[in-house]
């Protein structure tokens, strides 16, 4: 309620969020064999290994009835508090993201992907799959090919799930230089990300045009987080990438990222957009906002179409009341 009650004050009308993650007890045990299994399939750099043990623990946790886990998770948790909090009304709508931690060995993170791709597979609510904390720390660098087979894999399993990887969250200093040339190519290319979270170091990446050529081209939107950036990573002003992306016409997103943790906001966003970066038109931002909408998770297509016919009453109230007071 506290998020609906701060995007409401901000004429704020969707937010995607990330809401907490899924427990299930049925796969708690696995055998941790398979994780020096997994590592050695990265070491080698194979792909085929890899899918094989992937294909091997999936069918270890389908047969622990994860199922039943994430079906339970949906109804208890999100659909109870969703309608029984009435999140939903004429002037905002929530959808959820589940998510999974890098920071735990391999095993861990399959079957708690299966998990999130299992309950955002049959919830209408549950929209999305995400990928969270930070991407220097040494076990996700250190296993972070190995996480985007994982997607890739899951992917396959459940191919009308859509997932956000926060990728290319990296700057020189945090990592060695070549550990910035890949990331994002390998959550778009290889796991087939939907959008992308950050993607600060696209400047370093490998063919860096070729692949912003391509997010244009396959729709990848760009989710940046301004406030974020320069908190965490110092980044900002011309050393941030937006207009990179502008430039190649990768869809942008403006999003908050953790508000509750960096204690910012959506409007603080727009006002740092709109002060730094003098090449960004009023058009553009509108664009900026409308994406948000346009590439959201949403299911259902006659809810996504009213928030865009919101959207564009909201920008026409806006326009109208501008302009009378600049007469």
């Amino acid at each position: 309620m506290e998020l609906k009650r701060r995007a409401v004050k901000e004429n704020v009308s969707y937010i995607e969020t990330m809401f907490t993650s899924i427990h299930c007890d049925n796969i708690k045990i696995m055998d941790t064999s398979f994780n020096r299994q997994l590592e050695d399939a990265q070491r080698s750099g194979s792909e085929a290994e890899a899918t094989k043990l992937l294909d091997k623990i999936y069918k270890l946790v389908q047969d622990k009835n994860v199922k039943a886990c994430a079906a339970a998770y949906n109804a208890d948790v999100i659909e109870k508090l969703h309608y029984g909090l009435h999140i939903d009304d004429s002037l905002f709508t929530m959808r959820y993201q589940n998510y999974v931690v890098r920071v735990v060995p391999p095993v861990d993170i399959f079957k708690n992907l299966i998990l999130a791709f299992e309950s955002a597979n049959t919830c209408p609510l549950v929209v999305g799959v995400n990928i969270v904390a930070p991407e220097d720390n040494e076990i996700s660098m250190r296993d972070y090919w190995l996480h985007m087979q994982m997607f890739k894999y899951c992917h396959e399993k459940y191919p009308n799930v859509k997932y956000s990887m926060h990728a290319g969250e990296l700057v020189l200093g945090m990592v060695k230089p070549e550990e910035l040339t890949w990331h994002i190519n390998a959550a778009v290319r290889t796991a087939g990300a939907n959008r992308i979270g950050h993607g600060v170091d696209m400047a370093h990446e490998y063919k860096s045009y070729e692949l912003l050529q391509y997010m244009a081209v396959h729709k990848v939107p760009i989710e940046i987080n301004l406030y974020s950036n320069e908190f965490i990573l110092k980044v900002k002003e011309d050393q941030h990438p937006i207009t990179l992306y502008k430039e190649f016409g990768v869809p942008i997103v403006i999003c908050s990222d953790d508000a509750g943790v960096l204690r910012s906001n959506l409007t603080d966003q727009f006002v740092l957009l709109a002060k730094r970066y003098k090449n960004v038109s009023y058009r553009d931002i509108k664009q900026f906002v409308f994406n948000s909408i346009d590439y959201s998770f949403i299911k259902e297509d006659a809810v996504k179409e009213k928030l865009k016919l919101q959207l564009k009453a909201r920008f026409s109230t806006f326009e109208k009341e501008v302009l009378a007071t600049h007469k």
